[in-house]
């Protein structure tokens, strides 16, 4: 049986929304999220190592809430399983 609890944490959960985008793209999607990858504050989700470069992100992540970030070494992007990933948001 769900919890009433449960059920309203799902409900409020947002669905993310999928957006491919160019290695040269990136640089607009972090403008647009105002993400400054210099400040150091930004890690992987999968191997938690700070991404520090444009060409080092693999997947963007945004929820509505917050961002989040898989860096593009080949053995993160393997792992990234997005619903692994959503259940963490």
């Amino acid at each position: 049986m769900t919890s009433v609890n449960t059920v309203y944490r799902d409900l409020r959960k947002t669905i993310p929304v999928l957006t491919f985008a160019r290695k040269r793209e990136v640089k607009d999607y972090l403008k647009l999220y105002n993400i400054d990858l210099a400040t150091g504050e930004y890690r992987c989700k999968i191997c938690g190592e700070i991404i520090r470069e444009e060409n080092d992100v693999g997947i963007l992540i945004n929820d509505g809430n917050s961002i989040s970030l898989v860096c593009s070494k080949k053995s993160c992007m393997e792992r990234a399983n997005f619903l692994k990933i959503y259940e963490t948001l």
